[in-house]
């Protein structure tokens, strides 16, 4: 297995690749895929911060970033970086292609300057590259109040200095919001070549 930068001609396996991935594991269908294929041309997107894994010639698992939005109580603004979609196709999981993917991204994403990340995912399989919930440095998810329990809203400092932050509220980039909806009418228009396999175990 290889790990590599996303060219733009990986796009399409990519959207198969996180449409089998997610497909009925966290609701009816998925809408990760819809993401995938917004972020190609999305101005959000972090181009820089996107891999893909290959295993004998096929892409079998990818990486993405995109840009979002941390307001601080000063008033200022700031771009964050936000971490996702993370996907493995089924018969892949559980191999460690997700982890090599993982620590490719915040290596780079370290490189090219970025203070820390945030994600939306399972705490139990993201706690083991250092994310913890986003609430532990004052990072909330604008439009929930502080005191509301988000476990899977995880955030993680990218340089080697510790220090608390006290960052105020996030917000996601506008091309992570997809409804099911929007992705059952893209499916309906695009609908995928191949008959989708039946999903595997999670990361």
């Amino acid at each position: 297995m290889i790990i590599r930068p996303m060219e733009s001609q990986d796009f399409a396996a990519c959207e198969r690749v996180a449409r089998e991935a997610f497909w009925n594991v966290y609701r009816p269908g998925a809408v990760e895929h819809l993401i995938v294929r917004r972020l190609e041309t999305a101005p959000e997107a972090e181009p820089r911060l996107a891999f893909v894994a290959e295993a004998d010639g096929e892409i079998v698992g990818c990486v993405m970033c995109a840009k979002g939005l941390l307001m601080w109580p000063c008033g200022s603004v700031t771009e964050h970086l936000c971490v996702g979609p993370l996907a493995v196709l089924p018969e892949f999981q559980g191999k460690g292609v997700g982890s090599a993917l993982m620590e490719r991204v915040l290596a780079q994403a370290r490189e090219l300057g970025w203070e820390s990340a945030v994600l939306t995912g399972s705490p139990k399989y993201y706690s083991r590259f250092g994310f913890v919930p986003a609430a532990r440095h004052g990072i909330f998810l604008r439009g929930h109040s502080p005191a509301e329990d988000m476990p899977y809203f995880m955030a993680k400092e990218l340089t080697d200095e510790e220090k608390p932050w006290y960052g105020g509220f996030y917000e996601d980039p506008a091309v992570y919001s997809v409804t099911p909806e929007e992705a059952d009418a893209f499916d309906a228009a695009f609908p995928p070549k191949e008959k989708l396999k039946l999903p595997g175990q999670l990361f």
